[in-house]
């Protein structure tokens, strides 16, 4: 899973609220998770992403 950096536009908090959110709940499953390998962890993580793309409003 690769990182791309990019900037927020100024006076847009919303975004900015987005993005902690995002990392707020994703900091949650890997708190309350045990993970047996990297592999399974890299699992969890994109199936997490794709959940929250698709289905959280």
């Amino acid at each position: 899973m690769a990182i791309e950096l990019r900037l927020t536009q100024p006076r847009m908090p919303q975004i900015n609220g987005m993005i902690e959110r995002f990392n707020g709940r994703i900091s949650e499953v890997l708190a309350t998770h045990r993970f047996e390998s990297g592999q399974d962890l890299s699992t969890t993580q994109e199936r997490y992403v794709l959940l929250y793309n698709q289905h959280l409003p």
